[in-house]
């Protein structure tokens, strides 16, 4: 298929809010910057004015054309939206002195909002996903009291979806206020504000790729990917998945929209695409990294394909995240002591065994996954945490044993431990390395001497599991 080659404009990024408006698909993720992040950017900002330096580059982003000025945002929304509820806390400031009152409204105007002419409602230069966009526009457009969006902060938890948001714009309004406090007065505050927000209008230098439509889009991902640049593979799966999909099919893109909002709000503390990793491990053996993205895209190149990938991926990112709890729902239909060595998984550092967790949760009954448990954390101790041998090795061993559990091959622990047995450390070469072991990490350490403690002349349970082992040679 020929594709023709993006317009890839260079605009200053105020000049850019004030010629289109902008519109975030509702499968893009949620806003998600952190006051880390935020305020990284304005130390830039400002550091680079301070410098006198001619240009601060933003970055690229990449956009679908559509009709009247209107672009939908592919790459880009957290660094733009970010710059729009800064420009709305400097509105806000300048509102409070009467002097600066009609920059306020240009700022509003020409970064923010626009109300129309015959209109009575202000329209956005920018319009997130379902989940974000009523937020905003009540407490970014529209410039609700400060007071009020803390208010609404303090009855959100830290991993709801419009957490970030709303703290986002206390840090900006915070990083504004403590701008104008450094000035004698109100004059000198304003125009140092003033001053940020015209540096911001042309010389914070933005790229932009407009593209003609979805496949387009998603041709420049993989392009941009290729050459190394900061698109990640899980954005790349979800646009491609999205890709399958007609933009006339509004249920099933609904459907999607929901799956993948779902998934990620589940995977909110750990590693999205690290996940993504550990699913395709699981089911189709080691996987590099770079390669990923491209198996994925060969297997999933169908509408019911994509809708039916949605589905699994959904239910694995529930399995995937509750690795990181013992407490977590997932376990509840197991006993205690393989919530026990959930736990002691985590601690021991077991990333590697993720695959075949995942592929037997799945396959194996109950009774025998609690054994798999088991055997998996008497295998990562002994070859690992006292033996210290390559993780590489470990590795290949996890990936093509979850494979064969995930295609039927390896139904039981028993099996899953000969299909290991190449990385099953001895107990003679257990005892060794054991009786010279240093260990400088305080949960493992406490993990080897807590549990090996000795209660009335019996080792204490977790240890006594390793040490007895399932059947020793």
């Amino acid at each position: 298929m020929s594709i023709r080659p993006p317009e890839t404009p260079s605009s200053g990024l105020g000049a850019m809010l004030t010629q289109d408006r902008f519109r975030v698909p509702n499968h893009q993720r949620d806003y998600s910057w952190t006051p880390g992040e935020i305020n990284q950017l304005f130390d830039d900002v400002q550091d680079a004015i301070a410098r006198g330096a001619d240009q601060y580059f933003l970055g690229l982003m990449v956009c679908i054309s559509g009709e009247e000025n209107t672009l939908t945002l592919l790459d880009g929304q957290q660094r733009l939206a970010t710059a729009i509820i800064f420009f709305s806390a400097v509105r806000a400031w300048l509102k409070q002195v009467e002097e600066y009152s009609e920059d306020a409204q240009q700022i509003r105007d020409d970064y923010i909002g626009r109300r129309e002419l015959g209109e009575k409602i202000v329209t956005p230069k920018i319009n997130l996903n379902s989940t974000n966009n009523p937020l905003f526009q009540q407490y970014v457009v529209s410039d609700a009291p400060l007071s009020d969006i803390e208010k609404n902060l303090k009855t959100l938890k830290k991993h709801d979806r419009n957490f970030n948001l709303l703290n986002s714009i206390i840090v900006c309004s915070n990083r504004v206020r403590a701008i104008a406090d450094k000035s004698p007065d109100a004059k000198a505050a304003a125009k140092s504000l003033i001053e940020i927000v015209k540096y911001m209008h042309e010389n914070v230098r933005i790229v932009r790729f407009i593209v003609q439509d979805d496949a387009s889009a998603y041709t420049i991902f993989e392009t941009l990917n290729d050459r190394g640049l900061d698109l990640t593979t899980i954005d790349l799966v979800k646009n491609h998945l999205f890709g399958r999909i007609s933009s006339n099919d509004t249920p099933r893109i609904k459907e999607l929209e929901d799956r993948w909002a779902q998934m990620m709000f589940t995977l909110a503390n750990v590693k999205a695409n690290d996940f993504l990793k550990v699913f395709w491990t699981s089911r189709h053996g080691r996987t590099q990294k770079d390669n990923l993205f491209q198996n994925l895209k060969k297997s999933h190149r169908t509408t019911k394909s994509a809708i039916d990938l949605s589905t699994d991926l959904v239910q694995a990112a529930e399995n995937y995240a509750a690795l990181e709890s013992p407490d977590d729902v997932v376990w509840n239909g197991y006993s205690a002591v393989a919530k026990e060595t959930i736990g002691a998984l985590k601690v021991i550092g077991s990333a590697q065994t993720h695959p075949i967790i995942l592929a037997a949760l799945n396959k194996f009954t109950a009774t025998e996954f609690e054994r798999l448990l088991r055997l998996l954390e008497v295998i990562i101790v002994r070859y690992q945490l006292i033996g210290g041998e390559r993780t590489g090795r470990l590795e290949i061993q996890c990936a093509k044993t979850a494979k064969d559990i995930f295609d039927g091959d390896v139904k039981t622990a028993a099996q899953t431990k000969e299909s290991l047995k190449d990385i099953y450390v001895s107990d003679t070469d257990f005892r060794q390395a054991f009786q010279t072991k240093e260990e400088r990490s305080s949960p493992k350490a406490h993990y080897l001497c807590g549990s090996s403690r000795l209660r009335k002349g019996v080792l204490h349970h977790q240890m006594a599991r390793v040490l007895l082992t399932l059947g020793s040679d």
